[in-house]
């Protein structure tokens, strides 16, 4: 076969593929089966830019639905439809009442957990049976698995950790093995740095040789380790806080410490997460989202108190502050 003969040969399905997406795009373009023009006005034809609607407050604009908008369902978010786009609520807020606006999950009432789980305003992010162990954070207001428990996707309920039907199904960069580490993540907690010597007898997935978990879960190169750090203003933590962390449980009288710890990063002293996940100082913590001010903003008595009278005189005297920068 001559050179030439072989170049047609490739040349063929090549310029067979050009002419028909030719021909394809200009029947989309105009619905006409009339080519007498030829294709150089095909060349222009630009397709109509997407309008994105402006959306109301504390929505997104979203390519797909989700199952996540209202208080009872509130939680991680999983895709249902994505042939509809439409503004919804962005992360974090819900529709209290059906219709009405989006409003921070933490306005949603508190509910009563079932067995082997806890309220909170703040958990883990990777509960569930058939996730990667993970130290992410996340904050719905919403029923958490308790230490040691996760969620069986199909039941719905919290069951022991060794207990889920989906645990041996490992992902890139893990292996199943019946012993391994402690811990394999990147980040150890006190504990864990004490015994990072140290083996467990438990079949599960763990990192392969070599390779150590994110904050995601995902078994990532060993010296890649220096780059898996909190962002900036929080810390990695143990036992994060259950109350007095965020802008709307700060000073909540109601709150109490339920003794479960969820490792992650988390804010530091004197510093509280917003509706943005953004630690900030509590002064700055907007009046309506504040459940101390607004405590201590429904009393006339509160230019009568004195430090020494108030349960929590630091909580007061930041609460002075924020009402004096509102006069």
């Amino acid at each position: 076969m001559s050179d030439n003969n072989l170049k047609l040969k490739w040349l063929k399905p090549f310029l067979y593929l050009i002419v028909s997406a030719l021909l394809s795009s200009k029947v989309c373009a105009d619905n006409s089966t009339d080519y007498s023009d030829g294709f150089e006005d095909f060349l222009l034809i630009q397709p109509a830019p997407m309008v994105i609607p402006e959306c109301g407050m504390n929505e997104v604009y979203q390519s797909c639905e989700v199952d996540c908008i209202d208080c009872e369902n509130r939680g991680v978010c999983e895709p249902q439809n994505c042939h509809i786009t439409h503004c919804d609520c962005r992360m974090y807020f819900v529709h209290v009442k059906p219709g009405g606006p989006c409003e921070h999950v933490s306005v949603c009432p508190p509910r009563e957990c079932p067995e082997n789980e806890v309220y909170r305003h703040c958990g883990p992010y990777c509960e569930a049976c058939d996730m990667a162990p993970c130290r992410s954070m996340e904050c719905s207001s919403r029923c958490y698995c308790k230490q040691g428990y996760r969620r069986n996707r199909e039941t719905g309920k919290c069951i022991p950790e060794k207990e889920c039907p989906e645990r041996l199904t490992c992902i890139s960069n893990d292996v199943l093995s019946t012993s391994g580490p402690v811990s394999d993540h990147c980040m150890l907690t006190e504990s864990e740095t004490l015994r990072v010597n140290e083996t467990i007898e438990e079949e599960k997935c763990y990192c392969a040789k070599g390779y150590k978990r994110n904050f995601h879960g995902w078994c990532i190169e060993e010296e890649l380790c220096s780059f898996v750090t909190c962002l900036e203003q929080t810390e990695f933590q143990e036992c994060p806080r259950k109350c007095n962390t965020t802008c709307w449980n700060y000073g909540d009288p109601n709150c109490k410490e339920d003794g479960q710890c969820y490792p992650g990063c988390f804010c530091p002293d004197g510093y509280v997460l917003n509706e943005f996940f953004a630690c900030i100082p509590l002064e700055m913590c907007p009046p309506e989202r504040a459940f101390s001010i607004q405590r201590f903003r429904m009393t006339d008595k509160m230019n009568a108190l004195d430090a020494t009278e108030a349960p929590n005189p630091p909580l007061l005297e930041a609460t002075l502050r924020i009402r004096a920068s509102l006069a």
